[in-house]
Parts: structure tokens; C-alpha cells; sequence
């Protein structure tokens, strides 16, 4: 039998909400700035320029903790260690039909979920910047495929690093009858997933550095030896070391290069991004 979403909550109290917000987010550092005995006092004393960075700071964190009015009136509206968040919409497939299927909106009441906002996140939404009006999916850095590789091994990472009680249950499934694996046959299970991709990853490189000098037939890219890197300040960046920075500990393409001593350039930013999109392919299917 075919289950039908409830209808969207277009409720007085979305907008309500919604209003109340925007006032929360809006609202400055009110408890010293709006105090005019206070401010009086922060300016003789001559910290009023502590007082207004003060407030720009807890401003910022505010807004960065903001949860999408979309997910809802039941989630915490402002929460800054939860930091940034992005709503997204859960689906299903209901038949439509003999052959064909048709997504549908699946979130409570057409609420949308929350996850956590994620270096691919950002570079997205920096070309999208980038690009303006004329933005098109193919502008993308990286495809939604990729983001999910990416994902997926990272959450993957997570489980096996984070380790469990030995002969505890995965209530991850269904549950019910049990298929007889207790916790280690699962994390075994997902050791075995992590080591296949560690050596689809490898030990290679993926931002080596090159010389360029002249010859008789025109240029000749020399890579330079890695005990050489030392004395111009660089370091070779790995194709394991890009993963795991970007990744793993959600750090940009810009920082990696920073990280090894490398200017962020135009070309060295592609030439990371390149070896990253390949080395997502080469997980498919984790």
C-alpha cells in the first residue's frame, strides 16, 4: 500500500518563527551596546572598540548558528556549537505506474532535515559565487557523485576510527530477527572497506614539484627529487595527504597547499582539484 507524505506545515507559526529569527540573527550585542550607561562607561574607559569586536564576534556566531526555518519550529533555532547547517529535503520513490517511479518529498510535516555543513559545501557555493547568474551544474568543482564518495568515506573513516564495544549489537539495521554478526564481525567488515580504500588512494602524488628548462626539442618538465624539496621550502603533497586533509579533517584545497608550503594559485588549486576528482573515481563503489 502506497504511503502518502503528510502535507506541508504552512502553519501561523512558520512564519511566526520565521519572523523571530530573522529578529534573533539581527540583533547586536544588545546587553552592552544598547545600554547607554554602559556605553558611556566602555568609552571613557576606552575600551568601546573592544566592546563593538566584542559584539561583532558574537554577532557571527549567532548567524553561524542558525538552524534552517525549513527543518521546522521544533529544533533548537540558535545553537553556535552545533555550527553552520544545511537543509535538505529526504525523498522517496512511490511507483507511479507499471514501470516508472516518482520522488516525493518525504521530510515530517515537509520538514527538511539537517546535516552538517562540510568543505564541499563551501566550494560549491564559492563557484556559485564566483560564476553569478551564468552558474551551471557543470561549473561545479566536484559532481554530486563525487561529494558522496567523499562522504561515504568519511563516515566510514569515522566508524572504524571510533571503534565500538567488543559483541555489541548494530542497531544501524532493521531489527528483528538478527542475521547472527555481532559488533566485531561488523567492524571487520568495515576495516576490511577502509583498507580497500587506502589502497585505491595509494602512496602517490598528487602535487609534485617541476622545473621547466630548455632543450633542443623545446621544454622538458624534470620533476625534482623529493630530498631537494627541503632546500626551496616545499613538500610533495600525497594523494593520501589530500584526501585525508580535505576529507577527513574538512580543510580547503587552499589550506592544503598552505600546509605544504605551496602558493595558491590558480594552477595549483586545478591542478589539486584534478587530482582529487580522479581519486574520488578511483573509490567508486566504497
Amino acid at each position: 500500500m502506497t504511503r502518502i507524505p503528510k502535507a506541508r506545515d504552512t502553519s501561523w507559526a512558520i512564519e511566526a518563527g520565521r519572523a523571530w529569527a530573522d529578529e534573533q540573527a539581527a540583533r547586536p550585542f544588545t546587553y552592552q551596546r544598547a545600554d547607554p550607561a554602559a556605553l558611556a562607561q566602555a568609552i571613557k574607559d576606552g575600551t568601546a572598540d573592544d566592546v563593538a569586536r566584542e559584539g561583532d564576534r558574537i554577532d557571527a556566531v549567532k548567524r553561524a548558528g542558525l538552524a534552517p526555518l525549513e527543518c521546522g519550529p521544533d529544533v533548537v533555532l540558535i545553537a553556535p556549537a552545533r555550527g553552520p547547517v544545511i537543509a535538505s529535503m529526504p525523498r522517496e520513490f512511490y511507483p507511479e505506474g507499471e514501470r516508472a517511479f516518482k520522488a516525493v518529498d518525504a521530510g515530517y510535516r515537509g520538514r527538511m532535515n539537517m546535516r552538517q555543513e562540510d568543505v564541499f559545501d563551501r566550494m560549491h557555493d564559492q563557484a556559485r559565487r564566483a560564476k553569478g547568474a551564468a552558474f551551471r551544474p557543470d561549473d561545479a568543482p566536484f559532481t554530486k557523485t563525487q561529494i558522496g564518495i567523499a562522504r561515504d568515506y568519511r563516515a566510514l573513516f569515522e566508524a572504524v576510527q571510533a571503534g565500538g564495544i567488543k559483541c555489541s549489537a548494530d542497531l544501524s539495521g532493521p531489527t528483528g530477527g538478527g542475521d547472527g554478526r555481532d559488533f566485531m564481525d561488523l567492524y571487520m567488515q568495515k576495516s576490511a572497506r577502509l583498507r580497500w580504500a587506502h589502497r585505491r588512494i595509494g602512496t602517490g602524488v598528487a602535487k609534485e614539484v617541476r622545473r621547466v628548462r630548455p632543450s633542443r626539442a623545446g621544454v622538458v618538465h624534470a620533476t625534482i627529487p623529493e630530498g631537494a624539496l627541503s632546500r626551496i621550502g616545499r613538500r610533495l603533497i600525497t594523494r593520501m595527504d589530500l584526501v585525508q586533509m580535505v576529507c577527513i579533517h574538512d580543510k580547503s584545497l587552499k589550506a592544503v597547499l598552505e600546509a605544504h608550503h605551496w602558493s595558491a594559485s590558480t594552477a595549483n588549486l586545478k591542478t589539486l582539484r584534478g587530482a582529487l576528482r580522479a581519486i574520488l573515481d578511483d573509490l567508486g563503489g566504497i
